[in-house]
């Protein structure tokens, strides 16, 4: 995508294609639709597709076609986005912010997986004194600890480390196989 600034326009206002026949480069800059200026002179009429209150461009600033798949319609103001800019704006803004999408995708699954707001999960792991709710070590470098729920009322339980929250998955949450498991090892200590 060029620069914020620059304009790439394939075509005018009411649709007509820039090609090198049917446009004029003015002083500033700017390109000019010599068929809109032809159609301004042989009467002023607009295009019959296109009523003068709904002027609407067939194409981004960037090139890029309005079609119904690649036309982002904004609900609330009507306004028009291309899809294909919106993308490739995000994906930019994602490798120059990485920290921050970091940060917004962390806040993202907490809330839809377990309800909680990175508050919340400071307060739990701040309340463990940063430390894993069972085995009690501190998550490795770089590491969090991971929310620990229950998988049949989906209720928020405590913090854990990686090992200790996948060795209660590998038992199912039951109590009673892991009493078995912690049997069976001091059988053999």
């Amino acid at each position: 995508m060029p620069g914020k600034n620059t304009r790439i326009t394939t075509h005018g206002p009411y649709g007509h294609e820039y090609t090198p026949e049917n446009c004029a480069i003015v002083p500033s800059g700017g390109k000019r639709c010599l068929e809109c200026r032809r159609m301004a002179k042989e009467g002023g009429q607009l295009p019959p597709t296109m009523p003068r209150e709904r002027r609407k461009a067939t194409h981004c600033r960037y090139g890029h076609e309005y079609t119904p798949d690649n036309t982002y319609t904004n609900p609330k103001s009507g306004a028009r986005d291309c899809r294909t800019c919106r993308k490739l704006s995000q994906t930019k803004w994602k490798k120059e912010n990485p920290e921050r999408m970091s940060e917004l995708e962390r806040k993202s699954v907490l809330n839809r997986k377990y309800g909680l707001s990175l508050e919340e999960y400071d307060e739990m792991l701040k309340a463990q004194n940063g430390r894993c709710a069972i085995c009690e070590r501190l998550p490795k470098e770089g590491q969090l600890l991971h929310v620990d729920h229950c998988h049949r009322s989906d209720k928020v339980r405590a913090l854990l480390c990686f090992k200790c929250n996948s060795g209660l998955g590998c038992y199912y949450d039951n109590p009673e196989l892991l009493m078995k498991a912690a049997r069976y090892l001091q059988e053999f200590q």
